[in-house]
């Protein structure tokens, strides 16, 4: 595998693993057990409306994770991947920003999968890196004076 389709597929996969996230955060209709210790009781205890407005902003955070996953497979298989090194540092901002501040988010909150959103960063990371970082020179091409 080339260096080039290596990160690729790393690029893609981070957008993919960013989509499917954002689809288990849309798909939940009642707030996450985890959620118990910031909540100060069982979930299932919280009133009806308190209920609401926390799958509310559940949901809009999985509406922006989709949209911003979405946004990233379309910035790698475009710009970035014609070699544009702008649109690749907006794809690590979304990237770090998005899962970053999400993953984080978790973690603060009891969840410890949040580290595994968090991960998701790695792959985009070193896929920009195996995209845009020339590999090392060790003294002159061979076949060069000196």
């Amino acid at each position: 595998m080339t260096r080039a389709r290596a990160a690729l597929a790393l690029l893609n996969g981070s957008g993919a693993l960013m989509i499917l996230g954002a689809c288990y955060d849309l798909s939940l209709d009642a707030p996450p057990p985890f959620w118990a210790g910031v909540l100060g009781q069982s979930p299932s205890m919280v009133s009806p409306g308190e209920s609401i407005l926390l799958m509310a902003l559940l949901h809009a955070l999985g509406g922006t994770l989709l949209a911003a996953g979405v946004v990233v497979l379309l910035l790698v298989n475009g710009p970035v991947r014609r070699g544009d090194r702008t649109t690749a540092l907006a794809v690590l901002v979304l990237v770090c920003l998005g899962e970053g501040g999400n993953g984080l988010q978790m973690i603060r909150a009891g969840g410890t999968y949040g580290w595994g959103v968090v991960a998701v960063i790695l792959p985009a990371v070193i896929g920009l890196v195996l995209a845009f970082v020339p590999p090392p020179v060790f003294g002159e091409p061979t076949g060069k004076a000196a």
